[in-house]
């Protein structure tokens, strides 16, 4: 993680997009996005968030500074569509060679293949929050990268299922609650 100045474009009130130098910003490894703070900006540059409006007003006149757009139930002043190899390609220090960036572009793309986890059956249960064996058992072709080491073991599973629970499963499917305190 690192301190230094970026730029980035924001969009004002007549719709004309003008860029914006932020200094002292924190760079995020493998982000995504540019992330903004809005309480330096409020303390430091005199810029407010309106919450009902979504726009960027200056606290000294109420001009609209910049607006901003809802993507996916955030708060966006620049939006970008990307694809896996943008976000490779973000995550890799720039070259002054061009051409080498798209040998990088290419590489990364016929190289890739995906992450991929093994487990048995017992261990896809405890972590994905104690799902019926019959959920575990279409994991792998329902979820890419997910095998299961004692496939043909689940199918005797699933018939003695409520015979062979984990703990957490039996406490859970108890048809009496056994209280330690004394009725009274």
């Amino acid at each position: 993680m690192g301190y230094g100045t970026v730029w980035m474009y924001m969009t004002n009130s007549l719709g004309k997009q003008f860029k914006v130098i932020l200094k002292n910003a924190a760079y995020i490894p493998f982000s995504h996005t540019n992330l903004i703070a809005w309480k330096p900006c409020y303390h430091i540059g005199g810029i407010y968030l309106d919450g009902k409006s979504f726009r960027l007003q200056r606290i000294s006149d109420d001009l609209i500074f910049a607006c901003i757009e809802v993507y996916d139930g955030l708060l966006v002043t620049e939006y970008h569509r990307t694809s896996e190899n943008a976000l490779v390609l973000a995550n890799i220090a720039p070259t002054s060679n061009s051409t080498e960036s798209t040998k990088i572009l290419r590489s990364t793309s016929s190289f890739y293949t995906p992450k991929s986890s093994t487990a048995s059956a017992n261990i896809w249960h405890q972590c994905l929050g104690h799902p019926s064996m019959r959920a575990i058992e279409h994991l792998p072709t329902d979820a890419k990268g997910v095998q299961i080491s004692d496939i043909k073991e689940i199918v005797k599973i699933t018939d003695t299922e409520d015979k062979e629970l984990c703990e957490p499963c039996q406490l859970a499917k108890a048809k009496n609650q056994i209280s330690c305190c004394p009725h009274i």
